[in-house]
């Protein structure tokens, strides 16, 4: 693991035998099913951006609820010990930077993806 940070839940603080490491540094506290990051907070983030196939009037209200959806999936694994909220933000500061590449790189050659599926 690059980033071995243990579950708040395997610390010495909550009965576990681990010990508490800040984000980004490097550890030993824990050898696989480490904290760093949440994949379940990255995958629920991921959701809104499926947002490109809703109908634009319906845009908003789809972020709003799918948004609350993330947070919640994202919180409740805060809640039960899974991982640290900055793992949760992590996560999602990750996925918004994905997101951001991947439609500059969509949008910028829309004409040619376009082309290809049509079979042109």
């Amino acid at each position: 693991m690059l980033v071995a940070r243990a579950r708040p839940k395997a610390l010495e603080e909550f009965g576990g035998d681990a010990f508490f490491t800040p984000p980004w540094e490097l550890t030993d506290q824990c050898v696989k099913n480490c904290s760093f990051i949440s994949g379940e907070s990255a995958s629920a983030f991921a959701l809104l951006t499926l947002v490109v196939f809703v109908r634009p009037k319906y845009a908003i209200v789809y972020l709003g609820a799918v948004g609350l959806l993330a947070a919640g999936f994202s919180f409740t694994r805060v809640l039960h010990g899974a991982h640290f909220l900055s793992d949760v933000v992590i996560a999602w500061n990750v996925m918004l930077i994905w997101a951001i590449l991947l439609w500059r790189i969509f949008s910028r050659n829309a004409p040619q993806i376009d082309a290809i599926f049509a079979g042109r």
